[in-house]
């Protein structure tokens, strides 16, 4: 995939038009917190594609990260609610170390979204 034209914009999306498939993506750049209670809010906004950072990241760390990502989106398209997805997720993998880094210490991307998006 070869970007072909990047556009800066806010600092939640960058619009990029990507050679291969000639269309303009919307891409939430997610940094180092966690979004995934307001994902239902940042999908509003016509975010398309999510960037995950992280290439220093333990690769069971890097997919689990990607598993959960994935699920909450493929629910919130199916019209589960964010806090059902959230039991889910949390019955499927090892949530100990999302609570530990990203719950417990409020490290909320986006928390007051009216703010934000």
């Amino acid at each position: 995939m070869l970007v072909k034209k990047l556009i800066l914009g806010f600092p939640v999306e960058q619009n990029i038009v990507l050679d291969i498939q000639k269309k303009l993506v919307n891409i939430l750049d997610m940094g180092e917190d966690c979004s995934l209670c307001q994902m239902d809010q940042i999908l509003k906004t016509g975010i398309t594609s999510i960037k995950i950072i992280g290439r220093e990241l333990d690769c069971k760390l890097s997919s689990t990260i990607t598993y959960v990502y994935n699920f909450m989106l493929q629910k919130l398209y199916e019209g589960m609610s964010i806090q059902d997805t959230l039991s889910l997720i949390k019955k499927n993998i090892d949530f100990s170390f999302w609570q530990k880094n990203f719950c417990d210490v409020n490290r909320c991307k986006y928390v007051n979204s009216q703010y934000y998006i």
